[in-house]
Parts: C-alpha cells; sequence; structure tokens
C-alpha cells in the first residue's frame, strides 16, 4: 500500500511497510510516446522525511523544466534498475537501459535532474553543474537558473523555493528560451503578462494548478472566472518581486558574460500606496484587546503569551524570537541589563540583515511578568520556544499561523498579523526622537542595516546598556 508523504511535496511516497521515500511523478500523457514510460519513479534513499521533502523539491522543479523544454522529444526511452548512495555522496545507478538511437538524450535527462555522468563501471552518476554555453545555440534559461542556484551559497530553503515558482513561470511562458534569446521586449512581455492575465496563487488554486503559466494567460477573463470565482490578479509589489527575482538571475548571466545587460532594469509596477501607507500597525484599542486576551493564556499557553509580549515590547521579528537558545538570554556584567543576544550561530538560526545581529535590552514589563523564570523553565530545552523550524518556511511557518488566528480569531482584529508590532513599536520609538533616542539607536534595536562604526563587542549595532532607554520609551496608553 502506497502512502503519500505530504500535501506539501505531492510527488513523495513510501510503501506502508518500507522506510525509505521515493520520488514519483505521472509523465503527462501527450509526453509519454517521446519517453516512453508512464510515469518517473525514484529512491530517494533516506528515512528523513525532512531530507527526503528537500530532495523531492529539486526533483519536482527539474522535472518540470524537462517537461516544459522543447526538446523533450529527444529523451525516447530510459529505465532505472535500482538507486544506492555511496559514502562519499555519489549515485550509483544499475540497471540503466538508454535508448541506443539516442543516447544523448537520455544522459541530457539525467543531468537536468542533477545527475551527470562518468566514465566507470557500473556506472557512477555524480551532481554536475552546467557547463559553458553551447557555441551552437548556447544556453537555455533552465540551465543558467541551475547554475546560479549552485553559485548562490546563502539562500534559504523558504526563498529558494519561492526562486524556483517564478522562474517556472518564466520557463513555462516562454518556452524555456535560450538565454541568448531573452530580450528587453520579452521582459516588458512578462511584465504585461502577470501585472494583466497571471492570478495570484494561481498554482495553489484547484481549477489552474494543472495548468502551465502559458495556458493560464490565454484564458480569456470570462474562463479565468468560471474557473475560479474569486479569481485575483497580482498585486504590485508582488510583481515586482518576480521582476527582481528574474533580475537576480540576469545579473550572475552579466557577471559570467552570458549577456551584456540585466533586462529587468526598468520594469517595474507603480504601488498604489507608499511604503509608510503599507505598514499595518495596531491601534492602542487594539494592543489592550491581544496583550488582555493572550494574559488569560499565561498559565495554559506560555509560549503564545511570552512571544505576543516579547513582540509588542522590543518590535523583533517573529523568527528572532523562536530561533533563540536558553544561551541567547544575557545579562551585561557591568550594567546588570539583562538582553536578547539575536544571533546566527546555529545552522537553523539566521540575519535578515547586516544589522540584525544584536543585543535587544528586555523591557521592564517583560521583567515584572516574570521573562526570566520563563527562560530558566526552559533552559533544557534545545530553543525556548515551542515551533519548530520549517525546512522550507523557515521559523515563521508555524508561530505565524498560531498568532494570526489568535489575532484574528479570538481578538476578532480581522487582516493584521504578529508582524504589525513591529511597524507598532517603529511607529512608537519615531515619535520619541531625541538626543538620548536617535535614528541609529532605533535602527540597532530594530535590526535594521546600518552604516559606519561598529560598537560593542556582539557584532554591529549597540551595547544593550547603550539602547535600554529606547526600549524602554516602548509604551501604550492602554496599558
Amino acid at each position: 500500500m502506497l502512502f503519500k508523504a505530504s500535501k506539501k511535496a505531492p510527488y513523495l511516497y513510501r510503501h506502508k511497510n518500507s522506510a525509505s521515500f521515493y520520488f514519483r511523478r505521472c509523465i503527462p500523457a501527450e509526453l509519454r510516446s517521446h519517453l516512453g514510460k508512464r510515469e518517473i519513479k525514484v529512491s530517494l534513499q533516506t528515512s528523513d522525511k525532512v531530507k527526503a521533502m528537500l530532495l523531492h523539491d529539486r526533483l519536482a522543479f527539474m522535472v518540470s523544466v524537462i517537461f516544459a523544454s522543447p526538446e523533450v522529444g529527444m529523451i525516447k526511452k530510459l529505465e532505472i534498475g535500482s538507486l544506492t548512495k555511496n559514502a562519499d555522496g555519489s549515485i550509483k545507478i544499475e540497471g540503466l537501459k538508454t535508448d541506443p538511437n539516442n543516447p544523448e538524450g537520455d544522459l541530457a535527462f539525467l543531468k537536468a535532474l542533477g545527475i551527470g555522468a562518468q566514465s566507470s563501471d557500473p556506472l557512477i552518476y555524480e551532481e554536475l553543474m552546467p557547463q559553458s554555453p553551447k557555441a551552437s545555440k548556447g544556453m537555455r534559461f533552465s540551465e543558467l537558473v541551475v547554475e546560479y542556484f549552485g553559485k548562490k551559497k546563502n539562500i534559504t530553503p523558504k526563498k529558494k523555493k519561492e526562486d524556483k515558482a517564478i522562474y517556472l513561470i518564466f520557463m513555462e511562458l516562454y518556452d524555456d528560451p535560450f538565454v541568448k534569446d531573452i530580450d528587453h521586449p520579452m521582459m516588458s512581455n512578462f511584465q504585461d503578462m502577470i501585472e494583466e492575465r497571471y492570478p495570484a496563487n494561481a498554482k495553489k488554486k484547484k481549477n489552474l494548478r494543472n495548468l502551465t503559466a502559458k495556458e493560464i494567460v490565454q484564458l480569456d477573463p470570462s474562463e479565468l472566472t468560471l474557473l475560479d470565482p474569486k479569481v485575483k490578479m497580482l498585486a504590485p509589489k508582488t510583481i515586482n518581486k518576480y521582476i527582481n527575482r528574474l533580475g537576480s538571475v540576469f545579473q550572475h548571466a552579466v557577471n559570467r558574460g552570458y549577456i551584456k545587460e540585466d533586462f529587468s532594469k526598468g520594469k517595474r509596477v507603480d504601488e498604489t500606496k507608499n511604503a509608510r501607507d503599507q505598514r499595518e500597525t495596531f491601534d492602542d484599542a487594539e494592543v489592550r484587546i491581544i496583550l488582555e486576551k493572550v494574559h488569560s493564556k499565561k498559565e495554559k499557553n506560555p509560549d503564545l503569551f511570552w512571544i505576543m509580549y516579547v513582540g509588542a515590547y522590543s518590535g523583533m521579528r517573529i523568527s528572532e524570537i523562536c530561533q533563540l537558545e536558553p544561551r541567547d538570554i544575557m545579562q551585561d556584567e557591568k550594567s546588570g541589563v539583562w538582553y536578547l543576544f539575536v544571533n546566527d550561530d546555529h545552522e537553523l538560526k539566521s540575519c535578515k540583515t547586516n544589522g540584525s545581529k544584536r543585543a535587544v535590552p528586555l523591557h521592564s514589563m517583560l521583567l515584572d511578568e516574570g521573562i526570566l523564570d520563563f527562560f530558566a523553565s526552559r533552559k533544557n530545552k534545545e530553543f525556548i520556544f515551542k515551533w519548530k523550524y520549517h525546512p522550507e518556511q523557515g521559523w515563521s511557518y508555524k508561530s505565524s499561523k498560531d498568532t494570526a488566528y489568535f489575532i484574528q480569531t479570538p481578538c476578532s482584529i480581522t487582516e493584521k498579523s504578529f508582524h504589525c508590532f513591529r511597524h507598532t513599536v517603529t511607529t512608537i520609538l519615531m515619535n520619541e526622537l531625541s538626543e538620548n533616542i536617535t535614528k541609529e539607536m532605533i535602527a540597532g534595536v530594530l535590526g535594521h542595516s546600518q552604516k559606519g562604526e561598529t560598537f560593542g563587542r556582539y557584532g554591529k549595532g549597540f551595547k544593550a546598556e547603550k539602547v535600554k532607554p529606547v526600549i524602554e520609551a516602548i509604551k501604550y496608553d492602554c496599558m
């Protein structure tokens, strides 16, 4: 009996009596005659679900690229008996049968999956990067993307997944174009298509997710509404994000000498609101409702209580709070100030900007509520808060859902989320500007990027004692 491992990984399966996961995806009917198979099935050689999901996402992306490629007809028949992973990380494929009339097509298929051939017997396949652009036709966009990811060392799984989805839309719209054929008119057309004809969350819609991007933009408005009555188009901010992410790949291509310019430049959509208007904040009444209601859950749900209070009295990002370890609670020996040390000294921790690594003093309200006792109760835990790290979405995946539900349902504050605390704190502090509370100090507390001298011994920023008055300036009239 087969079991699908996760809704987030639609092609990940395992047998009832087997520990190992494998990737299984049906081949579209129109491509089966070309590939000579009904499905792609590959053992992932791991029983670790997190690792399996990461492998699944890579395979799913590359197989989608292959299905969208106009050269898919090159590949006739390919059979793989079994895969085994060697100690050095290489993959041994046994029972490989290729089309004798077109072995290059089969090997190209393997390479597109991230597996390249080496001469040995039995055949050993190791992961390879794409080669330099071929002299005849050059490099396709999909090859450029794989190379770009190979060179990008510090990209998070969440951002990588978002980027892949954006690049796949571009590939589906233009049949995975050769890099040399991409130009300003194509990018202008891309902007027009996603602005006027591509719905938000199209790949998540039941009636749209099986269509390619090209098929979706070819639907007329009446067909689109019929398939999805609640259809909404992409927001200007999202459109600009798509263009910016493509620009990152184009800039890589410029740096490698594949193209002469970044074709995303100048392709932007005007946003209807300025940055300040887009920042949602909580008003005093909303803060009172949230803090009063969550206070009643202090004993039964201490994690929810403390994440709300820390957010309200520090402006920290939700991921920064969730990734705190017991050792990140520190006290300055000279001043006695208690503070949280935001850092990236663990493989699952990260800092969003170069100013995010910082000391955030504990507000007197948090100390009065007994936060040190809460931290002491978690001293034997790896991380203080209960929310676990998600391999794709990071620390905010579950915590943002839980906090949003609390804010929007029990507190009845619709269309707002935990992140509004950060904007609220920023607004409060900017109204407290003085000789003792400067913009630089506020930026230091909130973890914004800063230029200039490095302060303190714990990375870029100020010592906890220096910015303690900034934290204490966070006050709510309702409390």
